[in-house]
């Protein structure tokens, strides 16, 4: 029998899916403050930045010793309380907020991958499944969220870490009461490589952070040299992937969709972003955030419904919508339906991944899911490199603005019309390359995905 506490929590889990889903904008929300009420101090970009570079890394050091997922969930929860408890320290004090910035960086990078494993371990081994009626809870507890989060940031910056903090404290307490579970598997832990896992974490790390702290300060003089290493760096890698090490813990075909979904994600974070907030302001930066958190609430409910009622394949089903959403995102009036609409499909695209992942042979159950989201952050390392390669590019062919001068208009938050013509062609090749996927994507889903049921993995991250 269960107890009362455990029973409490099952009926809360759309708490736990909404806070984790909220994870990825919270802190962006908070931290972007710091940056905005200091424009003309450019070290304020550095919490942010942090936060940014430990969000997408932090997977790489936390697969060279195996941690139970559930473990890791309470972890990654645990350091986000001591973020979100510094940072409300933090105030007139530098230092405090960039250690906040790293805390809730590492808590975001660990708990969707997480709370995923636990969740689908749960649904396999204790037969949990969420009710309809859960979507409800779920969009109303992200509105009193975000409604609770810009209240206490007109008050002050500090209530908003403290809101945050009682909030995780709230998704600490819930998720101690999940019912235990057994995992049925004993397949060894990959031997990973000490030196091969700091190697991706510190060319992660630091590909991000000259990135970043280019476009926030307007500081590219080290855009270009950074590129080049990244791109002969990440070559010699692929070199010892192949010839030394050639046994890889998913086939090509599936590492090259899961890094495409990486992409995917992070043309809406960062290029989306920065395409608003230089066309139209701050407040429309936020709104590309708020869409694709409503978009991943409401997403694996509507996926499963559109994957069931459709006469399309799968496969086709999610080409034909990220073809209209690239379609869409083409023109400024329709550029928010088409950031909604391919946060609903690349959605679509990670339930499935998630689905293939977690069924892999080769690598324990336990770890599957991580295993994914390390490639997904290789993938949105690789777009960022991308996009300022191509955007660099332009501003030299285009010869209407330079690079420093889009990161200076940025930095500054200031809308500048003489910049967009260069973001225009850059959005136009990048949504080009997105469309050179769709071949591999047609194959990928013909070979796993032909004769699948569709597993209900709605209120799932």
């Amino acid at each position: 029998m269960l107890s009362t506490v455990q029973k409490l929590g099952e009926k809360l889990t759309f708490i736990p899916f909404v806070m984790i889903n909220g994870m990825n904008f919270f802190p962006i929300f908070i931290l972007s403050q710091l940056f905005i009420n200091h424009e003309k101090i450019n070290r304020f970009i550095l919490p942010l930045v942090m936060f940014y570079c430990f969000k997408t890394t932090i997977l790489f050091i936390f697969r060279i010793k195996e941690i139970d997922s559930f473990k890791l969930l309470k972890f990654s929860i645990l350091v986000g309380i001591i973020g979100s408890f510094i940072g409300f320290l933090s105030h007139r004090h530098f230092y405090l907020q960039i250690f906040s910035g790293i805390f809730l960086g590492i808590s975001s990078g660990l708990l969707t991958p997480a709370h995923l494993t636990v969740k689908l371990h749960e649904k396999k081994y204790n037969h949990l499944k969420t009710a309809p009626k859960d979507l409800a809870y779920s969009l109303l507890f992200a509105v009193v969220l975000i409604f609770g989060l810009f209240k206490a940031s007109n008050h002050s910056l500090m209530s908003t870490f403290l809101f945050l903090m009682f909030n995780l404290i709230l998704l600490y307490i819930i998720i101690s009461a999940y019912p235990t579970y057994q995992i049925m598997d004993n397949t060894p832990y990959p031997n990973y490589s000490i030196s091969e896992s700091l190697l991706l974490f510190s060319l992660g790390f630091f590909t991000i952070f000259i990135l970043k702290s280019s476009k926030k300060i307007g500081f590219t003089n080290f855009l270009l040299p950074m590129i080049l290493l990244f791109i002969s760096v990440s070559l010699i890698y692929i070199f010892y992937l192949k010839k030394v090490k050639p046994k890889r813990k998913f086939n090509k075909l599936a590492t090259t969709i899961i890094i495409y979904k990486g992409m995917l994600t992070n043309f809406i974070f960062v290029f989306c972003t920065f395409f608003m907030l230089i066309s139209r302001g701050k407040r429309a930066f936020y709104i590309v955030y708020l869409l694709y958190l409503i978009a991943t609430i409401i997403g694996p409910t509507l996926n499963v419904l559109l994957k069931k009622k459709t006469r399309f394949s799968q496969g086709n089903t999610l080409i034909i919508g990220l073809s209209l959403s690239f379609f869409l995102i083409l023109f400024d009036w329709t550029f928010y339906t088409g950031v909604f609409l391919l946060s609903l499909f690349a959605q679509y695209l990670n339930q499935d991944l998630t689905q293939f992942a977690y069924k892999q042979n080769g690598i324990p159950q336990d770890n599957r899911i991580m295993a994914k989201f390390r490639l997904n952050n290789i993938g949105s390392i690789i777009h960022q490199v991308m996009m300022v390669a191509i955007l660099f590019l332009v501003t030299k062919l285009a010869g209407v603005s330079n690079l420093a001068e889009i990161y200076l208009d940025y930095s500054t938050q200031t809308i500048d019309l003489n910049t967009l013509l260069p973001l225009q062609l850059t959005k136009i090749f990048i949504l080009i390359i997105f469309i050179l996927f769709f071949h591999d994507l047609n194959v990928f889903y013909r070979q796993y995905f032909i004769n699948e049921t569709i597993d209900d993995l709605s209120m799932d991250n």
